[in-house]
């Protein structure tokens, strides 16, 4: 009885495990964790931003010249559906329970930098934080009307 018992928790635990890397998605960070993180570079937030804004500006909104160094093709339906479900799983543990897949919108991608994709996500819901314009690494990077570039990293 207790060799079933010990079998029967060791497949518990093993199902929980199984379940949950099923359910890791990857995690959101804004452009500013992923820096202050090391996943980007200034080079890498250079890139973003001149796929974004085809400019890229230093802090005092100076224009610096520059030549991306990628060129984002396109995301794999894969990529997108976990991007959205970390996304998903962000807002729900923000509070957003009434969030739901069809609410997330990839508007634009901007390129894989060191295993980590940066997008901008147009959300229809509220709570949200809004950015302004924000200086990371020297660099002007800016988010305007609820449409965040975030960095997901699986």
């Amino acid at each position: 009885m207790k060799k079933k018992l010990m079998l029967l928790g060791i497949a518990l635990i093993m199902c929980m495990g199984v379940f949950s890397a099923c359910a890791n998605y990857g995690k959101m960070y804004t452009l500013q964790e992923a820096y202050d993180l090391g996943f980007l570079t200034t080079e890498d937030l250079m890139d973003i931003s001149y796929h974004r804004h085809g400019v890229v500006l230093n802090e005092d909104y100076e224009e610096i010249e520059y030549t991306p160094t990628k060129t984002p093709e396109t995301l794999s339906p894969k990529t997108e559906n976990e991007i959205k479900r970390a996304v998903l799983a962000h807002a729900r543990e923000a509070g957003m329970k009434d969030v739901k897949i069809e609410d997330i919108e990839i508007r634009a991608y901007y390129g894989t930098y060191n295993d980590c994709v940066a997008v901008r996500i147009r959300q229809y819901w509220h709570g949200v934080s809004l950015f302004d314009d924000e200086v990371i690494g020297g660099i002007m990077c800016k988010d305007l009307n609820k449409q965040l570039t975030l960095i997901w990293k699986k």
